[in-house]
């Protein structure tokens, strides 16, 4: 029985190593995690099916094996953005203010055909009028695009609107992105600042984000 769930546990995560190196293109819609618990849960429940041979109480523990995994590892990322990083990875820029990004294109293995037909499925047949690009984690693409092409927006144009460039994730459940702060130049004094102002600290905020205009918008955590 131990051997069972302790073979589960391996594979599991052994499987997510294998997706993640297969890369985003892979994975599709769905993350890592959610990919390697639908293909193993998939494999096992066909087993007694499959097989006579196989006991029914050894695929139930098996199954339980796996959805405790899931549940704990799923309590514990939403606790950790690091562990939450290693388990279904990040978003990946590929445009950065208009500049295509061949780098990380190149580690991606995603080719200029292939992103320009991402592109046209999403609407986009001119790159040079996205600002913005990422691949996300799930492998879907979006984007931003530059002021002058974006759509009017609630009774006056976009153009209109000082752009303050990509709005950044500077704190989520309490904790600060300190690479996102220097993204948009915020140093921690003006973050410390609107803090302040709002009159939380940064370990009571559920969500803020911000541009490099220091518009930002902020949710404070209701459980303070």
């Amino acid at each position: 029985m131990f051997t069972v769930a302790l073979r589960c546990v391996i594979m599991y995560f052994f499987l997510i190593f294998a997706v993640r190196l297969m890369g985003k293109r892979q994975i599709g819609e769905l993350q890592s995690g959610e990919l390697v618990v639908t293909v193993l849960l998939s494999e096992i429940g066909a087993l007694p099916i499959t097989d006579p041979q196989v006991p029914l109480y050894v695929t139930f523990i098996a199954i339980g094996a796996i959805v405790a995994i899931e549940v704990i590892t799923s309590f514990i990322t939403l606790k950790s953005p690091f562990l939450r990083n290693v388990e279904t990875g990040d978003a990946v820029l590929i445009i950065d203010d208009g500049r295509l990004l061949q780098d990380e294109l190149k580690q991606m293995r995603l080719s200029i055909d292939d992103l320009c037909e991402d592109f046209r499925l999403c609407g986009v047949f001119d790159l040079s009028t996205v600002q913005y690009a990422f691949i996300e984690a799930n492998g879907r693409l979006s984007y931003l695009l530059f002021p002058q092409y974006r759509p009017k927006e609630a009774g006056y144009e976009a153009l209109k609107k000082e752009d303050g460039g990509l709005v950044r994730v500077i704190i989520s459940d309490g904790h600060i992105d300190e690479k996102a702060l220097k993204k948009i130049k915020m140093s921690d004094a003006d973050l410390e600042k609107i803090l302040k102002k709002e009159g939380v600290d940064a370990q009571n905020v559920f969500f803020m984000s911000a541009d490099k205009t220091k518009r930002y918008y902020l949710i404070k955590n209701e459980k303070q």
